[in-house]
């Protein structure tokens, strides 16, 4: 085996591999610990390199060949699975798509990511040139630094399964020409002809998209703007709220001299905004962070956008203290207030987004610890913004989730910390998913908007 490796230019584990696989016939065995290889073995393997390094055919089609007796014929047969297989592959890769020199260490860390994601086979079989190049892409992505490594493998991880269809409806178009034409000639230079076209295509198309779904995105989250304020005014009705005793309960706060802070809980818990909003605009307990989001929360209903946007990220950069409900509000009305009136530029909007969004998941995180009407808030306004931001920012699941569990928190409960918290949170929670499930589900969207209904 060491003349064999040597003369063919292939390593021992390369032979054994082979030998395995069914490429080479097994050796003649003169001892126990002694195998002759002949001129045919290296042959076979010579013939193996070529057929990979000249026609990029990979091994389980070569050992098809091989079997069928067609890997040396002149009936078109390799040629073929060479144009069909390897698409591009024989033009080689450009001096900008060859990475730099990396570390073993890196590469080895790149081949285990990648190999448990299923982008490349085991590192026990010999691997084709293409999973070298795919190897060298995501070894390349691991040498970045954490933010960028992060992005790319996440973007690798997304047009896996995109470029996984696209492959595959691009090669049932080639077939279905193929089996229409009967000429395979003629259908294998249209198709190497069009390559640079489609090439060309695939990029620029890709870069329009982007820039159409950026606008739509922002667009959404502009159109989304009035919703989330609309959404978070529903009130009880005066039924309703007579029901729940919460003109009895406004009444004993405000004669047993609660502090501000109680009183205007029990109008947001409510839902009665222009009752909070006199409240708070009268003055009283400055510098208080709840206090100054409801007085924020009344500049936006008031069109004072501008106001209200660097206002509310003003108290969003001094929340040091982690307390739910506030976090909540908060990151809730910094979304709202940047929304059509922070920069005009695109990245800037959607990068001034990532503070109110780091608070809400702040929020969701310790609302565990909170109390029970606190807890319920929380999951309320997370939800709700999370539901009113673009479905690319793929926090739809997440907004209906928090929702459901709501409405097991606080659904035919007759108090949280007023009745009228718990009927007034369940009403909007069942609006809200009516809404998401609008499109996708109208009976169910139905069921929800009913049962908002019911309670007035």
């Amino acid at each position: 085996m060491a003349e064999l490796s040597k003369r063919a230019g292939v390593s021992r584990e390369t032979i054994h591999f082979y030998l395995r696989e069914g490429l080479l016939d097994a050796p003649h065995k003169t001892s126990r610990n002694m195998a002759w290889y002949d001129d045919g073995h290296l042959q076979r393997i010579l013939l193996i390199k070529r057929l990979q390094q000249e026609k990029f055919l990979p091994l389980g089609v070569i050992k098809n060949l091989i079997r069928d007796g067609k890997a040396l014929s002149t009936d078109g047969d390799v040629d073929f699975f060479a144009d069909l297989i390897t698409l591009d592959a024989r033009r080689g890769a450009s001096k900008s798509e060859i990475p730099p020199p990396l570390e073993p260490a890196m590469v080895s860390e790149a081949a285990r990511y990648a190999e448990e994601r299923g982008w490349l086979r085991s590192r026990d079989v010999l691997r084709e040139p293409s999973e070298e190049r795919v190897l060298a892409a995501v070894a390349e992505a691991f040498t970045l630094d954490l933010d960028a490594r992060s992005f790319a493998l996440a973007d690798m991880e997304s047009c896996v399964a995109h470029l996984q269809r696209l492959v595959r409806d691009e090669t049932g178009v080639l077939v279905a020409r193929l089996l229409g034409s009967g000429d395979l000639r003629a259908t294998m230079e249209a198709f190497r002809t069009s390559r640079p076209a489609v090439s060309r295509f695939i990029r620029a198309y890709r870069a329009s998209l982007v820039h159409r779904i950026v606008e739509e995105a922002l667009t959404d989250l502009d159109r989304a703007a009035n919703q989330r304020i609309d959404s978070l005014a529903v009130p009880l009705s005066p039924g309703a709220r007579a029901a729940a005793g919460v003109d009895a309960e406004r009444d004993r706060l405000a004669s047993s001299g609660a502090l501000l802070r109680v009183r205007a809980r029990l109008e947001m818990g409510v839902g009665d905004l222009d009752r909070l909003g006199e409240l708070v605009g009268s003055g009283g307990d400055a510098g208080d962070a709840e206090i100054e989001l409801y007085r924020t929360l009344g500049a936006l209903r008031a069109g004072d956008a501008p106001g209200a946007h660097a206002r509310v990220h003003s108290i969003i950069a001094g929340l040091e203290r982690e307390d739910a409900y506030v976090d909540a509000l908060a990151g809730t009305l910094g979304l709202v207030a940047l929304v059509g009136h922070g920069p005009d530029f695109a990245g800037s909007r959607i990068a001034l987004a990532a503070a109110p969004l780091r608070l809400l998941e702040r929020a969701i995180a310790a609302a565990p610890d909170a109390t029970e009407r606190d807890r319920a808030f929380t999951l309320y306004l997370t939800a709700r913004s999370f539901l009113a931001l673009p479905p690319i920012a793929g926090r739809r699941a997440t907004g209906v989730a928090h929702l459901e569990a709501l409405l097991s928190l606080v659904e035919g409960k007759t108090t949280i910390e007023t009745a009228g918290d718990a009927l007034h949170l369940t009403q909007n929670a069942h609006l809200l998913l009516a809404d998401a499930f609008e499109a996708t589900d109208p009976l169910r969207a139905r069921a929800h908007r009913d049962r908002a209904r019911a309670i007035g």
